[in-house]
């Protein structure tokens, strides 16, 4: 489907059994809340015939409270992404604005050694970055497709 949907190229691939838990309680006076556990064994990302990524056994935990009122917003109170090369967690919004906006802020704590790989094709081969202190980040983008760099915002403060 995301391939179809134009999010990934042709020959973009990801393979690895997948599991997910999804809870949903409802109430008139608290509205919506929803929590998602999504964990693949193995995860591996394909480009043509050369693996670019794998990670053993990624995890994603979500929250999701929207209030029902027909407010502007969905709250994200917590949610958190653990690889092998990444931790990423923190809290945000999806604005109900015309596209829907994502802002996403926490902190992450990359494993830059193994993260290297990925890296390398930015950075340059030579370049050589250690290090595995969190920091802060701030995400926020439009969740309309296809997604243009410029309406991209992404900061992060990592010590390395």
């Amino acid at each position: 489907m995301a391939r179809a949907a134009g999010w990934f190229p042709a020959d973009l691939s990801v393979k690895g059994r997948a599991w997910a838990d999804l809870a949903t309680v409802s109430g008139e006076r608290q509205g919506n809340r929803t929590d998602l556990t999504l964990r693949m064994e193995p995860f591996e990302v394909w480009r043509g015939k050369g693996k670019i990524f794998t990670d053993p056994r990624p995890i994603l935990k979500l929250s999701v409270h929207n209030e029902g009122k027909g407010g502007g917003e969905v709250r994200i109170p917590a949610f958190f992404l653990h690889t092998a090369p990444m931790r990423i967690e923190g809290a945000g919004l999806v604005a109900k604005n015309n596209p829907p906006s994502l802002d996403l802020q926490g902190q992450m704590t990359p494993d830059f050694i193994a993260l290297g790989p990925l890296l390398a094709p930015i950075l340059g081969r030579e370049a050589v970055v250690t290090g595995n202190r969190p920091g802060d980040f701030l995400l926020s983008l439009p969740l309309a497709f296809p997604l243009r760099k410029e309406q991209l915002t992404f900061s992060a403060q990592l010590p390395v």
